[in-house]
């Protein structure tokens, strides 16, 4: 038997994709409501250790030769997650109606998506280059 790349678990089924997306967006959300992820501020407001999950994320999908749209899944979820802890815990002293309706803002969610789109294609194209420098690696040597 030849050596065969596994995949991660789960992420072959829509079930499983929906279920590594929803971690990874509470996971974040956690993150951020303990204070182990900071908010920094600027002008351009893109959240770092959302951006760096994200990232990551990308690349593991990339290295594990996954579809390019489950990247900028995985790459979408840690902001979504920073954007529901900023809207339900850091604006606690409006209606939960208000906070919900500033998480699904259309805008808002896309400007979400714009930066998961660059953050996912990064962390993606890193991931399969990576991938194709060890199978470049392990590929025996042309004889000439």
């Amino acid at each position: 038997m030849g050596a065969r790349t596994r995949s991660l678990p789960g992420l072959n089924t829509p079930a499983g994709l929906g279920l590594a997306v929803a971690s990874l967006a509470v996971g974040t959300a956690v993150l951020y409501a303990i204070d182990v992820f900071g908010y920094s501020g600027g002008v351009v407001f893109v959240p770092f250790h959302a951006a760096v999950v994200g990232a990551l994320a990308a690349l593991v999908v990339g290295t594990r030769r996954r579809w390019y749209g489950v990247a900028l899944a995985v790459a979408y979820a840690p902001f979504l997650g920073a954007r529901l802890e900023w809207g339900l815990v850091e604006l606690s002293t409006r209606p939960l109606v208000d906070r919900l309706a500033f998480v699904v803002r259309p805008g808002s969610l896309g400007s979400l998506a714009v930066e998961a789109a660059v953050v996912g294609t990064v962390g993606y194209g890193v991931g399969r280059t990576v991938r194709w420098l060890v199978d470049r690696r392990d590929r025996p040597p042309v004889a000439e």
